[in-house]
């Protein structure tokens, strides 16, 4: 992984730490900001999520593609 993939990672990774926030208003800890700061967290979050699944799923056929060409290599 190279430098900049793995501090987007990071950066991503921070970003997901705000559930705690929203934890804290849908478990009745406190009542959720009418200013709408909730919700571009809740943004957040979801969007930092769903980019790590993603980055994980192009990880993995990376890997999956490096093996099929070494196989080939071998092969031919």
């Amino acid at each position: 992984m190279n430098d900049i993939l793995r501090k987007i990672i990071e950066w991503l990774e921070q970003e997901v730490e705000g559930q705690e926030v929203i934890n804290e208003y849908e478990g009745g800890l406190r009542p959720k900001c009418t200013d709408g700061t909730d919700d571009i967290i809740e943004g957040r979050v979801e969007s930092a999520n769903a980019l790590l699944e993603q980055i994980k799923k192009w990880e993995i056929e990376d890997v999956k593609n490096k093996s099929r060409t070494r196989s080939r290599r071998k092969n031919n």
